[in-house]
């Protein structure tokens, strides 16, 4: 990991301190944060603000996440947030929500402060828009580049008294003034990640982001199956109703059905088409359901965009009731 020297410090209260990075474009990133673990309920919060990098999650598959959660004693302003993937950060099932819950629920004895160093790709060219577009116009399951975006997270949670090789300390930090941290910084963050020989404490989470996790891709998949049935839906309702509407131009004399050579009228209609279903009954049926499993199958009408093959080809009825109802 790089060392983060020509960092600015942000201290929020008297027990977080978040360290920024300012890159060649002039864009604020935070690249280290030391914060005091104070367990409380986040009940009733607002949003939260915007990323302090000027990385616009909406409308795209990120969060707006806390370094450090506010149920942990974290501060809801702007050098706390990073884009982070929706679902890796805020679903149960994602590493960072899992790593959250953990240090929450452990021993206030053990693991009272919290260590984040994070890194970013700065070798990445700006091309938020192009993703953007390609993200809104349905291909869901990329993965984002961009230099705001973190790409590995490394967290600890530790008692105030830790000391790790070369007599570096979480103390020592934690009773240095404004300048003394941003000194300090950067030999306890390499204190943490240890040297040969020496590892550091065990982290409570280190992780590198280089695709879209499985909880996000899983989640978008999910979307897009939710998208193309409800395009059928309206294709069939449409049809449908199309249907219905020649048959009563028949009945009432205005369709111009055909007569025969003995003068018989003859309607193709003999009887009105059944109504449309409501959504969630047609998708109860068989063959609708077969009908959209053998869509992604196909990937016809780019209906699987960014599918990988075999997630096409295993797709099932039972997945198109997963993604619709779960």
């Amino acid at each position: 990991m790089p060392l983060i020297t020509g960092r600015g410090l942000t201290q929020s209260t008297d027990n977080c301190f978040i360290h920024t990075l300012v890159d060649t474009n002039g864009v604020s990133r935070p690249v280290a944060l030391v914060g005091e673990i104070v367990r409380q309920s986040s009940a009733g919060r607002d949003s939260p603000p915007d990323c302090i990098s000027g990385f616009a999650c909406d409308g795209t598959p990120f969060a707006k996440g806390h370094i450090i959660a506010l149920e942990l004693g974290g501060p809801d302003i702007s050098e706390n947030i990073v884009p982070q993937y929706g679902m890796w950060q805020g679903n149960a099932r994602g590493d960072w929500r899992r790593m959250e819950v953990a240090i929450s629920n452990a021993s206030p004895a053990l693991e009272q402060v919290m260590v984040v160093a994070i890194e970013y790709d700065n070798t990445v060219a700006d091309n938020y828009l192009a993703q953007f577009v390609t993200f809104s116009s349905g291909n869901k399951l990329f993965h984002w580049r961009d230099k705001r975006i973190p790409t590995r997270f490394c967290v600890w949670a530790l008692p105030r008294t830790w000391t790790g090789a070369s007599g570096v300390s979480l103390a020592s930090y934690l009773a240095a003034n404004g300048t003394g941290k941003e000194a300090a910084i950067d030999p306890l963050i390499t204190a943490l990640l240890g040297t040969t020989g020496t590892p550091g404490p065990v982290p409570k989470l280190v992780e590198t982001i280089s695709a879209m996790p499985a909880v996000d891709r899983e989640y978008w998949r999910k979307q897009m199956v939710q998208a193309v049935a409800r395009s059928q839906y309206g294709l069939y309702a449409q049809q449908k109703q199309d249907a219905i509407d020649a048959y009563h131009r028949v009945k009432s004399g205005s369709g111009g059905p055909t007569r025969t050579a003995r003068g018989s009228r003859r309607s193709p209609y003999s009887r009105p088409p059944d109504e449309p279903l409501q959504f969630h009954r047609w998708l109860q049926r068989n063959d609708t359901l077969q009908a959209l499993a053998d869509l992604f199958k196909n990937n016809t009408d780019n209906c699987a965009v960014g599918w990988l093959a075999v997630e096409m080809q295993t797709f099932t009825k039972n997945d198109v009731t997963n993604a619709m109802f779960q």
